[in-house]
């Protein structure tokens, strides 16, 4: 159960990803650029279910039913552009007016202070070495040669960062309602949708550690499967990795001053902070949140809306939280790939 393996998706169409937002007649659905975690991983649990032969009539009592989804976990969904890893870029980072890039870090306040600074729960504020004008980098990904320098406390060169028109376009269409008794048109019920289309050697990629007898089934890139991925029907062409990509042990993690750490994925927790953290947290970076909804295959009904960090937020702590790599949520949230995070050392500003 220790041992991660990667999953890659490569698309066979274009993909739609929904998000919690409502959608309704003359609505405008948008795809999401990069699918939820429950997404990827709703999609490999049914797989897995259905080569397990499990009964989708009988969830309740279904014995591969509450294998799957107590016994695998995942992490991710991520772009992997060619074979390295993108990430959301860390929201310490910012691009001053002449190109030059940044980070933000915690300023010490016993030591500088800080007029009219009014710390929340003890919190210290986040600081740049000069007062250039800059504001958040226009590329949003970050690839994985990148954060390694940013975990070990350096800042990325422009090469290290990708924009979002190498990794996908759109494809915008237009669609109408069908009465399903006279299979024609229903007044009023046209539509427009924004499909994701990936680049060329660009895919999805996510990890997935799960006990033996079940990892073996997985396909293999000699002999890949197809998959239901998002919604309008789409599909893509899925195999394991046996090497697994997110790979962070060669950073310098220097913890005298605590760890810094990076969501990889959306959080979900009551409200922008972590409870894991609670009385250790120093400084945050949360750059915004989204909706997040669903399906729950069990009940046969939509689950309740929620609200997820976004993939990209920062927490400094005054200790170490003991994993390289994990996860600040818990339970079946955990399990899904929610909070993914790195860990890497800081300096006070």
């Amino acid at each position: 159960m220790d041992k991660w393996t990667g999953l890659c998706f490569n698309p066979l169409d274009t993909l739609f990803f929904r998000d919690g937002k409502p959608f309704g007649t003359a609505d405008k659905a948008q795809t999401r650029n990069l699918p939820m975690p429950q997404t990827t991983a709703g999609a490999v649990r049914t797989w897995l279910m259905e080569s397990l032969g499990c009964d989708f009539e009988g969830l309740a009592d279904s014995a591969e039913f509450t294998r799957v989804m107590q016994d695998v976990s995942f992490r991710g969904p991520w772009f992997m552009l060619e074979d390295e890893l993108l990430f959301p870029v860390p929201a310490t980072l910012v691009e001053t007016e002449d190109c030059e890039i940044q980070a933000l870090k915690p300023l010490d306040t016993s030591k500088t202070p800080l007029p009219g600074w009014e710390p929340a729960d003890g919190m210290k504020p986040l600081w740049r070495k000069d007062s250039k004008p800059a504001k958040r980098l226009s590329k949003p990904f970050i690839k994985l040669s990148g954060m390694k320098t940013f975990l070990g406390g350096g800042v990325p060169g422009k090469e290290d960062f990708v924009s979002a028109d190498e990794v996908y376009g759109h494809d915008r269409r237009t669609g109408i309602g069908v009465d399903k008794n006279t299979l024609t048109a229903e007044d009023g019920q046209i539509y427009a949708v924004n499909l994701l289309a990936l680049k060329d050697k660009v895919s999805l990629y996510m990890e997935v550690t799960a006990p033996k007898d079940i990892s073996e089934i997985l396909p293999t890139k000699e002999n890949p499967s197809v998959i239901k991925l998002g919604g309008e029907g789409r599909y893509a062409q899925f195999h394991r990795v046996n090497d697994p990509a997110l790979n962070f042990g060669d950073v310098e993690r220097n913890r005298e001053n605590g760890a810094m750490l990076v969501l990889l994925t959306p959080g979900l927790f009551n409200g922008w902070k972590p409870a894991m953290l609670n009385g250790n947290l120093i400084s945050a970076a949360v750059p915004g949140y989204e909706a997040v909804s669903g399906w729950d295959l069990k009940k046969g009904g939509p689950k309740p809306n929620r609200f997820a960090v976004s993939a990209g937020s920062v927490y400094f702590v005054d200790k170490q939280l003991g994993q390289n790599i994990g996860s600040l949520c818990d339970g079946e949230d955990a399990r899904l790939g929610y909070g993914i995070y790195a860990e890497g050392r800081f300096d006070y500003a």
